[in-house]
């Protein structure tokens, strides 16, 4: 658990570019379970899982943001991205579980919980209210531990093609209409290198 501001990021300034990031069991006890950013800050999130992380824990009321807290002049560009399952354990005050502050959104996003969020920019596919429906953390191959959405999960095949990464975090090939989030749903694990001898004539 980080004790101050920022459970897995925390950035005070200049870019930042997330991809195929996956966000999962952080906590603080003040703002952004798992990012928070300052001010004059660019982040740029492509494909990126948010899921349970804790901000204010130990409960006092003063962290917002289970998932990220947002600077009041940081720019958060995200795409794909989902945001959900995230905590606030304020009992009072402002309960801001998935987002507190301003994202600008690229579409095709799904955030939970929009309480204390401002989403500006293009809102084309972006879903919100319901749960995200994931898996708990957990090895589905690849060399990262990833949430797997589960089947009729509404963030499969409901993202966009357009800036979506070829392959997910675990490095499987995406397929069809890309997933919201950094894992694929039946993506095909990539093909392994053959392994047939080299015969070489001299």
């Amino acid at each position: 658990m980080n004790l101050f501001n920022g459970g897995g990021m925390r950035l005070d300034g200049g870019r930042a570019t997330l991809t195929n990031v996956t966000f999962s069991g952080n906590s603080t006890n003040g703002h952004g379970g798992a990012l928070y950013t300052g001010n004059s800050v660019v982040v740029t999130m492509t494909n990126v899982t948010v899921s349970n992380n804790t901000a204010d824990t130990p409960p006092d009321g003063t962290g917002d943001g289970g998932s990220a807290y947002l600077g009041s002049t940081t720019t958060v560009y995200v795409k794909n991205v989902i945001l959900a399952g995230n905590t606030d354990a304020s009992s009072s005050g402002n309960i801001r579980h998935d987002c507190s502050g301003t994202l600008t959104s690229q579409g095709y996003n799904h955030i939970q919980s929009t309480t204390g969020c401002t989403i500006s920019g293009t809102t084309t596919g972006n879903q919100t209210g319901t749960s995200a429906q994931l898996n708990a953390l957990g090895n589905n191959g690849g060399p990262t531990l990833t949430h797997a959405p589960q089947s009729g999960s509404p963030v499969i095949n409901t993202g966009t093609n357009s800036g979506c990464p070829a392959q997910d975090q675990r490095g499987y090939n995406r397929d069809g209409t890309c997933d919201k989030g950094a894992y694929e749903y039946g993506a095909s694990a990539p093909v392994p290198p053959s392994t047939s001898p080299v015969t070489t004539t001299y």
